[in-house]
């Protein structure tokens, strides 16, 4: 939709069945097509598979951005040197600069010796936003809930940890959050996009090569 506006070109459409075992029909079309950068959408085994096929073919998967459930997992930094420089499309990582993200990312690892992810995040800002609702509301009663809901306006406190600048929802009852662009550097996930928010700055220095 907004593909010509930004000067982009989109040059295939390329899909497959999540758990292929081999994708590389579908990575030399990638091929073919000359394409510069491919943005999918897919899970950490069929992602995993990606970076390995299309290493083995000669294309570069750091040019190969994630969106979706196939990024932001520990297994993809089980690759080690292969997963260095990858870049992914996610909604919140435990370093986005803004207030108290640092002491709610480090007291979930304290309890449970995970790092904080983005479903975490979002279930624990979530329970926060439930209980400004109910307290505004002052009542079970559907309707006022409702409307409490709309009214929402949070701009600070335990509940506003994510990437959007408050929490408000629209018409549709919708949060519209704030995409973020993370990289692995060193074996961590690290934020790199927007500069509002980001953690660190990017690597490109496997970016530059086709």
């Amino acid at each position: 939709k907004w593909a010509s506006s930004e000067g982009v070109n989109i040059v295939a459409d390329v899909s497959f069945k999540s758990g292929s075992p081999d994708i590389s029909p579908q990575l030399l079309r990638i091929r073919q097509s000359g394409a510069q950068w491919v943005l999918g959408a897919y899970y950490i085994q069929d992602n995993i598979l990606l970076i390995k096929t299309a290493t083995s073919l000669g294309l570069n998967p750091y040019r190969a951005l994630t969106y979706g459930g196939g990024f932001q997992v520990p297994t993809l930094l089980g690759l080690g040197e292969l997963a260095e420089g990858v870049v992914g499309i996610t909604t919140w990582n435990p370093d986005i600069k803004k207030p108290g993200v640092a002491e709610v990312a480090r007291r979930f690892f304290e309890k449970y010796q995970v790092v904080m992810d983005h479903n975490a995040a979002k279930a624990y800002a979530g329970m926060w936003v439930l209980k400004d609702v109910l307290e505004r509301a002052r009542s079970a009663d559907k309707e006022k809930v409702r409307d409490a809901f709309h009214k929402t306006n949070i701009t600070s406190g335990p509940a506003n940890i994510l990437t959007v600048d408050a929490i408000r929802f629209d018409e549709k009852g919708q949060l519209r959050q704030q995409g973020i662009a993370v990289q692995v550097q060193s074996g961590k996930f690290v934020s790199v996009w927007p500069a509002k928010l980001a953690g660190g700055a990017l690597n490109t220095s496997k970016l530059k090569a086709h």
